[in-house]
């Protein structure tokens, strides 16, 4: 629904949810979150990073995806593309790409929702 021409995105990250994957083979287990993405969690700052060698590592937090989710009274920032893990690592596959964090070109940040046939413009304009 975020309707406006491509070359004013600065900046877009899409929301990690469960099963997003890391620059080193990671993939995200994330379950204590109650905002869904296709029923499936949205990811948060300390949800678990799993590697294929069985180590395992945790999302930081990452205050500018300007998101932020309540777990038992605590407030948690909502992972994105780009969030960085404890070791080192960083989310480059959010699991989705439809609902983002988004820098406009005149530096707002919004969140908002792409359709299919935006994806496929913002992937032609390299914007992802």
């Amino acid at each position: 629904w975020f309707s406006g021409s491509v070359t004013q995105y600065d900046v877009i990250r899409f929301f990690a949810i469960d099963g997003a994957k890391t620059k080193n083979g990671g993939r995200v287990v994330a379950n204590r979150c109650a905002m869904k993405y296709h029923e499936r969690s949205m990811a948060i700052e300390g949800d678990e990073v799993v590697y294929p060698d069985a180590h395992t590592a945790y999302l930081e937090r990452d205050e500018s995806t300007m998101m932020e989710s309540i777990v038992e009274g605590v407030k948690y920032t909502v992972a994105a593309s780009g969030t960085r893990v404890s070791n080192g690592d960083e989310i480059i596959d959010a699991g989705q790409q439809m609902s983002a964090m988004i820098r406009l070109a005149n530096g707002e940040i919004t969140c908002g929702y792409f359709d299919p046939e935006e994806i496929e413009l913002l992937k032609a304009a390299g914007k992802i």
